[in-house]
């Protein structure tokens, strides 16, 4: 496609803004900037929020569901199950710290294999996972934008222990098939789940936009895309939002456990920055981050479509039979739509 394959080299960083702009080139500074960047560019930490009465009212546990739909996502993983995984692991991903890659795994002896199966079967017994499991390498590429030895023109990419991905891609399949099953999320967000598609909500809005111009109806659109969404996650309202779809403890913890303590590094010009606490987010290279994200933004679509102002009412007549007059009318009012973290 002839497209250049563009990289940054991180040997001089712009600091500020505007006309207070400065070069910074000491390796010992462009180090600690960096990890300053990545540490704050999202804004905020894990702290807790204060709800309020209509915020705490979407919040509270749905009734209709039930803590016994998940029993399984812990459960240790089957022979079929362990192997399917493991074959389907990709090859050529970069590994996380400790060198360890998906081409290793997938060659390990029984002996081995059968000692690592046991240690994810221990993890989802205590709910929990090592700690060096939580340390992971951030490797910067850019924007479409010009680079221009600014930061804010990075995409940070997250290299993950390949085994601990292992573990969540278990939990992520077993997980988004239940709620897939029974239909749990309920706000319009169209990924993150098995079969979900861009499709769906462009055929939506396609639709709408040919019943305005047919009907000659008025029609506001809203698209929204949501900057920095993974790194803005707030571990204490994503907790919350389990608890809203009856997600059980021991799920809830393992869960959060896979974001709670974590140290980065960054790999720069002059090799790996200094390890740094990360404050607040889901990590962008986690297998199961897209439907967390979908779990957490669930309550803010359930919020707009429950407004009865909003939304776009579509109206659709029809003759119960052509020898009479006597119709029958359906109308549909269709509210925010979204896949990830792009909405209208």
């Amino acid at each position: 496609m002839e497209r250049k394959r563009k990289r940054i080299v991180l040997d001089r960083v712009v600091i500020g803004s505007g006309t207070n702009q400065s070069l910074i080139t000491d390796p010992l500074m462009i180090n600690s900037h960096i990890n300053h960047h990545f540490q704050t560019v999202a804004g905020g930490t894990n702290g807790p929020k204060i709800l309020n009465d209509r915020w705490s009212s979407q919040y509270a546990p749905i009734q209709e569901f039930n803590e016994k739909w998940y029993e399984s996502v812990l459960l240790p993983p089957t022979d079929a199950e362990w192997s399917t995984t493991v074959s389907d692991l990709p090859n050529g991903k970069a590994p996380g710290p400790s060198g360890i890659s998906n081409e290793m795994i997938k060659h390990l002896g029984v002996s081995m294999s059968t000692a690592f199966r046991k240690l994810i079967s221990y993890c989802f017994i205590l709910n929990d996972i090592p700690q060096k499991w939580r340390n992971a390498t951030v490797y910067p590429i850019p924007k479409p934008t010009e680079w221009n030895c600014n930061l804010n023109n990075t995409r940070p990419i997250t290299l993950l222990e390949t085994a601990r991905k292992l573990m969540v891609k278990i939990i992520n399949r077993r997980l988004s098939n239940i709620i897939a099953k029974r239909n749990i999320l309920k706000g319009g967000n169209h990924a993150g789940l098995p079969r979900g598609s861009t499709f769906a909500p462009l055929h939506i809005i396609n639709g709408i936009l040919e019943d305005a111009l047919e009907n000659n109806k008025e029609l506001w659109i809203l698209f929204q895309d949501l900057s920095k969404a993974y790194d803005r996650v707030n571990l204490h309202m994503l907790k919350l939002a389990m608890s809203r779809i009856k997600f059980p403890t021991a799920l809830q913890n393992i869960l959060i456990n896979l974001f709670s303590r974590r140290k980065n590094c960054v790999i720069g010009h002059y090799g790996l920055t200094e390890p740094y606490n990360v404050l607040i987010g889901i990590d962008q290279g986690e297998v199961i981050s897209p439907l967390l994200w979908c779990v957490y933004y669930d309550p803010l679509l359930c919020e707009i479509a429950q407004q009865k102002d909003l939304g776009y009412t579509i109206n659709h007549s029809w003759k119960l039979n052509v020898n009479d007059n006597n119709s029958k009318c359906i109308s549909s009012t269709i509210t925010s739509q979204a896949y990830m973290d792009d909405t209208t």
